[in-house]
């Protein structure tokens, strides 16, 4: 347990060293505010109560147990000195909040209404079975008069529609019952026997020489809270910006309900190392030179294998490579730049119970400009990519998270941004558009071998072509690729390409085109490979 001794006056003046010792002052606070973390909570609490002259113990109760003790910070307002702060804990049993009784209660009442219906449908189940039962009317001698015939089938009918519409009703309502009773369970799992304790509690000790209202902030750290950034990306396709929409999955696992509170999304890491590496020197120094190998089993080797390896010596070491849309919580907030963060404030206030479940909350939006091309690798899948880039995204502060993309309000894919890979531009792909078509064939004409003494030529051709249903102009880009080799037995010459840029080190080749409205373009890929004529290759 720690004590924290603090110096904070509120009102000067001397204090009394004997003063009147007061009873204390049990409170139970509200949070506030919490500023949520990528790791982490700051949570702010508060309470007002009353004070009078001398010495008094405000105890702070029900605190979670998953806040970091070492954390608690302490302000007043008043005219009050506080003198000291310690935390520690109440292992007293306590009662379950109110709320839970009143869950319970309602919980209990729905599986009674259920237990009746479901008794009331067994005996509807078990008239209609007798009714089944009996729909035979008469003896094998004797028979059935019209009229009695009739009225019997029309009593049938009647009863039987009546069952039937009864059974109905009964399951509907049985169907609604157990989803009211499965959302009340779901509300009871925070205080069931796995939920966090409430029992941390702070205990501050203030002196005054006069009564008078007082307040008291505190504030703490907790892991088991925390927020993860999402992005919605959407586009109406080429011509159109790119929205990029800020989300946070904001979680709270603390054992207590927040109701009304105002939450702020911060970058910061605080349980992140705060304190920067420290570079001595460094020394390089040759390695030792391997040990022979022992070979046979002398009594000298039988003792080198049973001992352990010897640990390298520290000093050593070894270098290696290495239409109006409707708002969102987005226009409610604010951004702001913290000294080693970046923080959304949201103005508006939410309650986040503690569970499983997220809340997810738009923080940001932002429009940007992009460039759109189609591109295509018909070699591995013959189909055609809409590709938004998205330049100058180096000012934007973007973080690491998964985005969800949108093209023309309907989800295409999803993609992971990595601000580290995307420098100054962010490139993503919007889905498949089939409205542009590409094909690669095999052209027969470059189909036969040819052989000169010990060496084969074989020459391998393709037509691209892409067709476009579009009603404008489209900007395509292809790519496919050279066979390449580091056997000097092997021979690789390009014979057409039809104008497209290829890369010697990689073996790919590109083109870009603009293709108009309902027209089409083929390119070719033709190359020529010679090689010994027992060597086995694969060249398409």
């Amino acid at each position: 347990m720690k004590t924290y001794i603090l110096t904070l006056t509120f009102a000067f003046g001397s204090l009394f060293s004997l003063a009147q010792k007061n009873p204390d002052i049990i409170i139970e606070s509200k949070v506030n505010s919490v500023k949520f973390y990528l790791g982490g909570a700051q949570v702010l609490r508060s309470a007002s109560f009353e004070l009078t002259p001398g010495n008094t113990t405000i105890i702070f109760t029900d605190l979670p147990n998953t806040i970091d003790p070492s954390t608690f910070q302490v302000e007043g307002v008043g005219s009050f000195t506080i003198m000291s702060i310690k935390e520690g804990y109440n292992n007293k049993p306590k009662s379950l909040p109110k709320e839970v009784k009143q869950i319970k209660d309602s919980l209990t009442l729905l599986l009674s209404h259920k237990e009746d219906t479901e008794t009331a449908q067994s005996v509807v189940d078990e008239e209609e079975k007798f009714l089944n039962q009996n729909r035979v009317i008469g003896g094998q001698q004797n028979g059935v008069k019209a009229i009695e015939l009739k009225d019997a089938a029309d009593f049938y009918r009647a009863r039987l529609s009546e069952i039937k519409k009864t059974g109905l009703a009964n399951r509907r309502k049985i169907s609604k019952l157990n989803e009211e009773i499965e959302r009340l369970k779901a509300r009871l799992y925070p205080f069931s026997s796995e939920r966090v304790s409430l029992n941390q509690e702070l205990t501050i000790s203030v002196t005054t020489e006069k009564a008078g209202r007082a307040k008291l902030k505190v504030s703490y750290f907790t892991a088991a809270a925390g927020w993860e950034p999402m992005y919605d990306i959407r586009s109406n396709g080429p011509g159109s910006p790119v929205n990029l929409v800020l989300k946070a999955s904001a979680n709270n696992a603390t054992g207590e309900n927040w109701e009304n509170v105002h939450f702020t999304f911060s970058t910061g890491q605080p349980s992140a190392n705060a304190t920067p590496p420290t570079i001595y020197p460094w020394y390089i120094r040759p390695l030792p030179p391997p040990s022979p190998m022992v070979l046979g089993y002398s009594e000298r080797s039988k003792k080198m294998s049973a001992a352990p390896m010897a640990k390298a010596d520290d000093a050593y070491y070894e270098l290696a490579e290495v239409a109006e849309v409707a708002g969102s919580m987005a226009d409610y907030s604010q951004k702001q730049d913290a000294i080693t963060s970046i923080d959304c404030s949201i103005l508006t206030t939410f309650s986040l119970v503690t569970s499983k479940d997220p809340l997810i909350v738009e923080i940001e939006k932002q429009e940007l400009q992009a460039e759109y091309e189609y591109f295509a690798i018909p070699k591995l899948v013959p189909k055609v990519y809409l590709m938004a880039k998205m330049l100058n995204i180096d000012r934007l502060n973007l973080l690491s998270a998964n985005a969800s993309i949108y093209l023309n309000n309907a989800y295409t894919s999803s993609a992971y941004i990595d601000p580290a890979m995307a420098r100054d531009t962010l490139t993503l792909p919007l889905g498949q558009d089939n409205a542009i078509s590409v094909t690669r064939i095999r052209i027969k004409d470059f189909k036969a071998k040819s052989f000169i003494g010990t060496r084969v030529t074989e020459t391998i051709g393709w037509n691209i072509t892409v067709r476009s249903l579009k009603q404008a102009p489209v900007k395509i880009k292809l790519t496919d690729q050279l066979p390449l080799t580091t056997d000097k037995t092997i021979k690789v010459d390009v014979v057409d390409v039809s104008n497209g840029r290829v890369n010697a080190e990689s073996g790919l080749v590109n083109w870009d085109f603009n293709l108009d409205a309902g027209k089409s373009q083929t390119v070719k890929l033709v190359y020529k490979v010679e090689y010994p004529k027992d060597m086995k290759l694969v060249l398409e």
